[in-house]
């Protein structure tokens, strides 16, 4: 079944509720959440639309919609959620993984019906499957569980292939049942632990070895005293820094000239190395923010 064909079902779902209340409220309103921006999610609103058409509510007839969109910005849906709810609807749509649990944390009284491509009682939306409990019912596709299929698949059309990549939002609410996912796909197709690590688990620590870099070169930049008071570059050479070693040269070798040219570089070197690694955390943080 295609995700349109699907969501036009979930608008069949959403009927019950919307005909329940058609006594209380001539136009009923539904609030339409979703955490994609609008122009990515329109075949989606346009599929939801046509499903609750057959079933005799059009809109600007007899219901009216109120469309909420998180951009892409998972963080602002509750309280896209809560605008909804305090807008009254008689119905919140929660289309998307993203947006299940901040339509359920926004109200215990307005209907929700949700999709969801996570388990919805791992992730908390519902009690049971057979019985769904409180004011939520909807559908998953399972797309979770889905990895080792996927990965079946990809083998069968590329069997010579030796690597495949799989793409997940890091902030994402179901990232961790899909990193799962595709590790147990890649220990099944023989992946061992180590290129496990290398292709999964290290990507992921990508960022944080890029803040530990970045501080550990700003901290061996400016450290002085502590080397001399403690080591006085020794043994050897093997805790001498650039300004230490600059130090030396112009106590030890009383060569100022050269010191300074030292000197110099240094602030080049410590500067060109600031600049790159604070380029890499601002990719870290916007890619965290996305």
């Amino acid at each position: 079944m295609k995700r349109r064909e699907f969501i036009s079902l979930m608008a069949g779902v959403a009927v019950w509720p919307l005909a329940a209340r058609a006594d209380l409220k001539r136009s009923p309103v539904i609030g339409f959440l979703n955490g994609a921006s609008y122009g990515l999610s329109e075949h989606l609103v346009r599929a939801f639309r046509q499903g609750l058409s057959e079933e005799g509510f059009v809109e600007g007839k007899n219901v009216t919609f109120e469309y909420r969109s998180a951009e892409g910005i998972y963080t602002t849906l509750p309280g896209l959620a809560a605008d909804l709810v305090s807008h009254q609807v008689d119905l919140l749509a929660a289309t998307g993984t993203p947006t299940g649990l901040p339509a359920k944390a926004a109200t215990a009284a307005i209907p929700i019906v949700f999709v969801t491509g996570s388990d919805p009682v791992q992730q908390g939306l519902v009690q049971h499957l057979n019985h769904p409990g409180g004011n939520l019912t909807g559908a998953t596709t399972l797309a979770v569980e889905m990895g080792q299929k996927r990965l079946q698949l990809l083998r069968d059309l590329l069997p010579q292939a030796g690597a495949f990549g799989a793409l997940i939002n890091p902030v994402g609410p179901n990232v961790e049942p899909l990193l799962e996912d595709v590790r147990e796909a890649a220990r099944i197709d023989g992946a061992g632990l180590l290129r496990e690590f290398r292709a999964i688990t290290l990507p992921l620590l990508g960022p944080y070895f890029e803040l530990a870099l970045l501080l550990g070169v700003i901290y061996v930049l400016q450290l002085f005293g502590e080397i001399f008071v403690a080591t006085q570059g020794g043994p050897g050479s093997e805790t001498t820094t650039l300004p230490y070693y600059v130090y030396q040269t112009i106590s030890q070798a009383n060569d100022v000239g050269t010191s300074s040219a030292q000197g110099v570089l240094a602030i080049v070197f410590a500067s060109v190395i600031a600049a790159l690694l604070l380029r890499l955390l601002a990719r870290t943080f916007r890619r965290s923010l996305a």
